[in-house]
């Protein structure tokens, strides 16, 4: 782990030079009390984490009463409608990273603490987190759920961001309305954005039943009903009690979901289409078991247009409220592409401040690369995607099933760069998780961060468990066991990542590198060599180029001991450990950043 401490940082220029502790003081204009790089925590998580995901009482609510089936079509309430953004200010630090540079940073991984202090622990790491180079930071969904200790996705109140008693709390899992406001203030002054995790494919914890018309589907072919339609108890009648009419006044009902996991008359779980109006399953979403429309939970009807309507007003009400810089689309694969390529065409023109263009990521998890540049290409190139064939390939290197050859080819990097937002893991992929058999394998992972982050194609995002390390369910936590690796590629990529690339194989495919050779505003240039070799492979010769003749390069890392001198024509023999990976840059240049404290524990 690590974090930024009071010590000088070398900014672009030698002669601008700030120390964060000066820095932070200078900041407080932003009501907000100077933070300590060490947060102290509870130890333990007081509540299970999860989601509500069935039963005969859905999460406690009460039926004592059950207003009409009909959904609301009134019009949205001017304090959302017309509402004037927060205000934020200038950046007081700008960007280390250029445009054409960007660094994405996941913000949270699956087991952090539920203990409402994430997004002030946060706002204390921001400025370690720019003096690395990260660009914006992926928060989790900061909306209201439905479960106490919940990381957001079983969403039940879009409008809340930890200002209502609902659910008999106020704070979201993350912290209350007031630390989330004072996060995006301090990541402003920053030049960080924030990138919001929007959650729109369901809902849960709803406050009452509602009879409707329901068919139980085959969840293997949901276009095949297996029971005939009946009149059912279904758990879908939200209407915010506690939010009132604040910001929306819409409630929600029969019409406005396509389908939920639990029959409350029969008490069984399953697939059961609800057949109303303007809620049939998109046809525009993946073709898997016939139609992926149905995730889980409650599945929002975005053939609605009171639906349409409430959740695009949503996304320039927060866009504005936080001054975001961007949004990840959860479950995009699941979600109507026409009303996707529509809603983030109403938040691009809210964001005043994006991250980058687009700023859009949509996870859809597919390693199938046909399927997801179909995606980009239908939704008309609004979104970027994660690149999950490009994931699926470090795992298989990891687990020693492909050579190193495999990560140039066929992934969405590879194919489509500007349309490849590249990962090493994340939230999903966490051990137990849904999507583990993507987990890559610990002693793989700097090499491949070093190919996310040190190649000229794509958008790297880094992950929150690299860094900070990851918790159990239990509430212990274990640092990362490569947070000073990833932090030093991250620096790498800051400063040297920059210029014509170069690449270069061994003769067995074992081994591969490839050198960066600098632009006119970065001159410094950086070669790496990687292997998955068991025993130490031979040196591989590359150019850095001729204006480096003579400089004493090392390795970042340390895995490679000596420095090796660029001759005269811009060569030099540059060393990998075996199943590693060697970074290498100027000595002089290295040695004049200042580094953070790599052994700082966020949980203190």
């Amino acid at each position: 782990m690590f974090s930024f401490s009071s010590r000088t940082r070398n900014y672009a220029s030698a002669d601008d030079k700030l120390t964060i502790k000066e820095s932070w003081y200078l900041s407080k204009a932003v009501q907000f009390v100077a933070l300590t790089a060490v947060v102290v925590i509870a130890t333990s998580i007081s509540v299970p984490l999860g989601v509500c995901l069935g039963g005969n009482d859905r999460c406690g609510r009460s039926e004592a009463h059950r207003p009409s089936n009909t959904s609301t079509s009134l019009p949205l309430l001017n304090d959302a409608a017309v509402a004037i953004p927060e205000a934020y200010p200038a950046a007081t630090h700008p960007p280390l990273t250029e445009d054409a540079n960007p660094l994405l940073f996941q913000a949270f991984e699956w087991y952090i603490p539920k203990d409402g202090k994430h997004w002030t622990r946060l706002t204390s790491i921001l400025p370690q987190l720019q003096q690395i180079g990260i660009g914006a930071i992926w928060i989790p969904p900061p909306t209201k759920a439905a479960t106490e200790g919940s990381i957001g996705y079983d969403v039940y109140d879009l409008w809340d961001l930890g200002e209502f008693d609902t659910h008999n709390r106020t704070a979201t899992a993350m912290g209350n309305k007031s630390d989330l406001l004072d996060l995006a203030q301090v990541a402003h002054q920053w030049g960080v954005g924030i990138v919001i995790d929007a959650a729109l494919n369901q809902r849960s914890g709803a406050d009452y039943i509602q009879s409707c018309a329901i068919t139980r589907l085959n969840p293997d072919n949901r276009l095949q009903p297996i029971n005939p339609t009946k009149m059912a108890d279904v758990w879908v009648g939200f209407n915010h009690t506690a939010r009132g009419n604040h910001y929306s006044n819409k409630t929600w009902s029969c019409d406005d979901f396509t389908a939920v996991d639990y029959d409350a008359s029969a008490n069984n779980n399953g697939l059961f289409k609800i057949n109303g109006h303007d809620n049939d399953f998109a046809t525009d979403v993946s073709t898997d078991n016939g139609n992926f429309d149905y995730l889980l939970l409650a599945d929002v009807a975005y053939d609605n247009p009171a639906v349409i309507e409430d959740v695009k007003t949503w996304g320039t009400w927060i866009t504005g409220q936080l001054g975001a810089s961007g949004f990840r689309m959860d479950a995009a694969k699941h979600i109507s592409r026409s009303f996707m390529k529509n809603w983030i065409s109403g938040v691009n023109s809210a964001i005043k401040t994006p991250f980058q263009n687009p700023p859009v990521v949509a996870e859809y998890w597919t390693t199938t690369l046909s399927e997801l540049l179909g995606y980009v290409d239908e939704i008309g190139n609004a979104a970027r995607v994660f690149d999950v064939p490009l994931l699926g390939q470090f795992a298989a290197i990891a687990n020693g099933e492909a050579s190193l050859t495999t990560m140039f080819q066929d992934s969405v990097v590879s194919t489509q760069p500007d349309s490849a937002v590249t990962l090493v893991g994340n939230h999903d992929t966490q051990l137990g998780q849904s999507s583990a058999n993507l987990y890559v394998q610990d002693w793989f992972r700097p090499a491949a961060y070093a190919f996310i982050l040190l190649r000229q194609e794509g958008t790297p995002c880094m992950f929150y468990g690299d860094v900070y390390g990851i918790c159990d369910a239990n509430g212990h936590c274990n640092k990362a066991n490569h947070s000073e690796s990833v932090g030093k590629l991250a620096i790498a990529r800051t400063y040297f990542g920059y210029g014509q690339q170069h690449d270069y194989n061994s003769t067995d495919v074992s081994t591969v590198g490839w050198t960066r050779q600098g632009d006119e505003k970065h001159t410094g240039g950086l070669a790496v060599i990687m292997s998955i070799a068991r025993t130490a492979p031979a040196p591989m010769t590359m150019n850095v180029g001729s204006e480096h003749a003579g400089e004493s390069w090392i390795d970042i890392l340390g895995n490679a001991k000596d420095a090796v001198v660029i001759d005269a024509d811009g060569a030099a023999a540059f060393t990998s450990p075996p199943q590693g990976v060697s970074v290498f840059v100027s000595e002089v240049r290295w040695s004049n950043l200042s580094m953070p404290d790599w052994d700082f524990d966020i949980y203190g």
